[in-house]
């Protein structure tokens, strides 16, 4: 008798005998604003601009309307982190009788604020891919869909990203 197989499915193979990376692996891919599934750069056009698909792997990044919602929360909670830090850091100085003007908080406030949400835009997508993939992983079509893109781009000597090939279809066959 051997050992009971684990309940968790096997990671998906990326193509070329590469398995699917670990989780840990996924979401620094992510935090460093790129694929997550493959590792690959150039997935953002400009600053505020996300590829249709990862030049690398093909995958599709807008998964369903209302995908980036994830993202925006993680957006959010890194901005509120920062000035939650800065408020711990200032009522300490505070009890301690350390600081006499707190207005140098307020303005370090006020830029954690305002400039915060912009710094981590970026990462705050490709992290929420990342988190997206660990919770829901690749149907088989939507590897061969993929695959299919890059293959497309690679004849037609076009970046994978210009959304050459199908829209994703949800689980139960939806299209977009």
């Amino acid at each position: 008798m051997g050992q009971p197989e684990s309940p968790a499915a096997p990671a998906a193979p990326l193509g070329g005998g590469r398995r699917a990376p670990t989780p840990r692996r996924m979401i620094g891919r992510g935090a460093l604003c790129r694929c997550p599934r493959c590792g690959a750069k150039g997935v953002f056009t400009s600053w505020f601009r996300l590829r249709p698909r990862c030049p690398g792997c093909g995958l599709l990044f807008v998964r369903e309307e209302g995908f980036w919602l994830g993202g925006y929360v993680i957006n959010m909670a890194a901005g509120e982190a920062g000035i939650l830090v800065l408020l711990a850091v200032l009522i300490g100085m505070l009890a301690n009788g350390g600081i006499s003007n707190p207005l140098p908080f307020v303005v370090i406030g006020i830029l954690l604020a305002t400039i915060g949400p912009v710094l981590t835009f970026p990462p705050s997508r490709t992290v929420w891919v990342a988190i997206y993939l660990l919770m829901q992983p690749l149907a088989e079509d939507e590897v061969v869909e993929a695959r299919a893109a890059v293959a497309l781009a690679a004849i037609e000597e076009q970046p994978v990203a210009t959304g050459s090939g199908s829209r994703w279809r949800g689980r139960a066959g939806r299209s977009r």
